[in-house]
């Protein structure tokens, strides 16, 4: 990665209070064993707005999570369990955090992250928030589920949508009582919806008491 620049033995150790001696001669401490780890297994990198975020594979995908997340904690208490058998310490957790933290900022890598939807060129991606971290993406020629390649984040709250299924956007009209040139309207208000940026149409319903607005 151009401009990167990764902790060596001797930054980790002054940073984590002390030198490391080869593993000839002492053990590593808890909190440089998991820091080792994590710069092996995990990418590490800031959005625009300067959150510290790191990347990670699980179970066949990536996620992407800020350092400051209860599940990027979750990650790298896993992986110290994964490898030594035992839990570490939350103080010890916390020092390597900070020290991650810096390592994203000092990287110089800065990546755009999204939320539930993102623009790529031509290219709309819709997240679907599953546990595979699977998206729709979206093409003129059609539409596909794949592993995005853009970066999205999850917040809590954030509900998985049904996977999509080959149709057409006639199927609609049983459901909207409107004539043919306010469903052309309705149908290209619903694509706005799906990109990242404005401006963004406004749906303004209007009908007498009894015609479906509600519904």
């Amino acid at each position: 990665m151009e401009g990167a620049h990764f902790l060596t033995a001797d930054e980790i150790s002054a940073l984590l209070g002390g030198e490391i001696p080869s593993e000839d001669h002492q053990k590593k401490s808890g909190a440089q064993k998991l820091l080792a780890l994590a710069l092996e297994h995990g990418d590490f990198w800031t959005s625009p707005d300067g959150t510290e975020f790191v990347s990670f594979s699980q179970s066949g995908h990536t996620e992407h999570w800020p350092l400051e997340s209860r599940r990027a904690r979750q990650w790298l208490a896993g992986l110290y369990y994964e490898v030594y058998g035992k839990p570490l310490s939350s103080q010890a957790v916390n020092d390597v955090v900070d020290i991650l933290k810096w390592q994203a900022t000092r990287s110089g890598k800065r990546v755009q992250v999204h939320i539930r939807t993102a623009e790529l060129y031509d290219i709309l991606f819709l997240d679907l928030c599953d546990d595979s971290w699977q998206a729709v993406e979206i093409t003129k020629h059609g539409w596909r589920i794949c592993s995005p390649y853009v970066a999205f984040r999850r917040s809590r709250g954030m509900l998985p949508l049904p996977h999509p299924e080959d149709g057409s956007i006639e199927l609609l009209r049983d459901f909207l009582n409107v004539d043919d040139e306010s469903f052309v309207l309705i149908v290209a208000w619903l694509l706005a919806a799906f990109r990242e940026k404005g401006p963004f149409p406004i749906l303004l319903l209007e009908g007498e008491q009894g015609s479906g607005k509600s519904t």
